[in-house]
């Protein structure tokens, strides 16, 4: 045999390289960047919606057994466990997935979109039976599987019970964080200070004015404070580099905004920032899911939040 026709048919069968110990600058940057590890998720189809996205965007359900009915039903899978603890790495170090157990039973994929998730129970939306059918489709050989996927049951409140489990999530990633007490997250006096390149941005939250109290807490067209809009971002300097500005008022709720406020006094101020490092990577991760999550996605503006903006 030819050895160069042997080596032509077997260099795309050859076993992948392992990664070098000694990471790129680029592959720094992108351990670094929530983005791109948003993006690089495996793709997966809506169960409603036929869409397919990267799976971060999607919220996933498995199918677990009612304790006393028996009856199947379906449950958000990655929301129900507190959140665990990432081990602090250094920067340019490479970061062990941890070992997670492997879910049972069959696996879904939805829109990550409370509007979506309304929808689903409501027969006059269209979305009603679809993603049952969908779901059918892929175990369709399996008929066992199948007559349990016909039988599964839906909560009527699934938009609001995902909605309390983001927020559940987020508190604790955020106190958990804040006790470190390693800078992760720090206060800023003002939105100018918070935008300077030695303060190492890479997000920022709002938390709605102290002083105030919750008297307009439901009120984001009150004109005495800013509001931010849904997807805010700000340059960091005049490097052009632009960072999210998460509205935690209105994501959290006054519910548990509250709590924070009591768990982590610093959260008293109105600007935080959240340093951009690889430790606060999955927590900007879950502000952005969040934000997705309940966001409008109305394009009108109101005026005087966009004077306020200007502003800044």
């Amino acid at each position: 045999m030819d050895n160069d026709v042997i080596e032509a048919k077997n260099q795309w069968h050859a076993p992948k390289a392992r990664p070098s110990k000694a990471p790129t600058d680029f592959q720094i940057q992108l351990a670094k960047s929530p983005y791109a590890q948003m993006l690089a998720t495996p793709v997966r189809q809506c169960q409603g919606t036929r869409a397919r996205l990267p799976s971060y965007f999607m919220q996933a359900f498995t199918i677990m057994a009612h304790p006393e009915t028996k009856q199947p039903w379906r449950v958000p899978l990655d929301l129900t466990k507190k959140h665990q603890p990432a081990q602090e790495t250094s920067e340019a170090s490479d970061a062990k997935a941890p070992n997670l157990p492997l879910p049972v039973g069959a696996i879904g994929y939805v829109n990550s979109r409370q509007k979506l998730m309304e929808a689903l129970v409501n027969s006059s939306s269209g979305y009603g039976e679809r993603w049952k059918s969908s779901y059918a489709e892929i175990m369709g050989k399996y008929h066992s599987t199948r007559r349990i996927i016909q039988a599964t049951q839906w909560r009527s409140d699934m938009d609001t019970h995902i909605l309390e489990l983001h927020r559940r999530r987020l508190v604790e990633h955020l106190q958990y964080t804040t006790q470190l007490r390693r800078g992760y997250i720090s206060r800023s006096a003002t939105w100018e200070d918070s935008t300077l390149a030695k303060r190492q941005a890479g997000g920022i939250i709002w938390t709605g004015p102290r002083s105030g109290g919750f008297a307009n807490f439901d009120d984001d067209n009150a004109t005495d404070q800013i509001v931010v809009p849904e997807f805010s971002t700000l340059e960091i300097g005049k490097t052009g580099k632009q960072v999210p500005v998460f509205n935690l008022r209105r994501m959290l709720g006054k519910e548990h905004l509250s709590k924070l406020r009591l768990a982590c006094p610093s959260f008293g101020g109105e600007i935080m920032i959240i340093k951009d490092k690889r430790m606060t990577v999955d927590l900007r991760k879950r502000l952005w899911k969040l934000e997705g999550y309940i966001a409008s996605y109305y394009e009108h503006i109101p005026d005087h939040v966009a004077a306020a903006l200007n502003d800044l």
